[in-house]
């Protein structure tokens, strides 16, 4: 068993990631084959679409403001006297904000 904090991830926690994987490669799959059954591709591009506009705009705000916090708090000076690994801290928080903000312009630029 795996823990993640105080919780213990069983077997089956594993088999329904898997599960849950294997069900949204087989909608992608189902996506680029379009004359298998058009009706029921119509309707899981829509529902797709749907989850989209909802679950993209949710990680562009938490990934922002996470990234953003993150920078600020590795970059106080009593972090860097604390933390050697500080400085890889921050190049990774600003890198991810970078890539958020820099999608987030391509994406609206389209």
């Amino acid at each position: 068993m795996v823990t993640m904090g105080t919780r213990k991830l069983s077997a089956n926690y594993y088999y329904y990631c898997y599960y849950y994987y294997s069900i949204i490669r087989a909608l992608v799959v189902n996506l680029r084959n379009a004359s298998v059954f058009p009706a029921n591709i119509i309707r899981c591009r829509l529902v797709l679409l749907q989850v989209d506009r909802v679950v993209t705009p949710l990680w562009y705000v938490i990934g922002i403001t996470g990234n953003t916090l993150s920078a600020i708090v590795w970059l106080q000076r009593r972090m860097h006297a604390n933390n050697s690994s500080a400085v890889y801290l921050v190049a990774l928080s600003i890198s991810d904000l970078l890539f958020l903000l820099l999608h987030f312009v391509q994406v609206g630029s389209q």
